[in-house]
């Protein structure tokens, strides 16, 4: 996984690998889940829309919440909604 790191004293945007869960935003995105799991965003949103997965809608956007993601981890159930 991958986040985005605003470096003040470059001005620039550093892309760095997440490597562990300490790492890891309270709310993930669905490019996160994507990143994580070596899915296609097209993938990361099917998972998320699946019966099992803990995602939260919150007007147009899913939200993952970190530690329903971590327990979803521990056994992952794909089955469709």
């Amino acid at each position: 996984m991958y986040v985005l790191m605003d470096c003040e004293l470059l001005g620039v945007i550093i892309i760095e690998k997440i490597n562990c869960i300490e790492n890891l935003p309270l709310s993930l995105t669905v490019d996160d889940v994507a990143n994580a799991l070596g899915l296609s965003k097209k993938n990361a949103y099917t998972l998320c829309h699946s019966k099992d997965f803990p995602c939260v809608q919150v007007g147009r956007r899913l939200i993952i919440p970190k530690l329903a993601f971590i327990e979803w981890m521990k056994t992952p159930n794909c089955g469709g909604r």
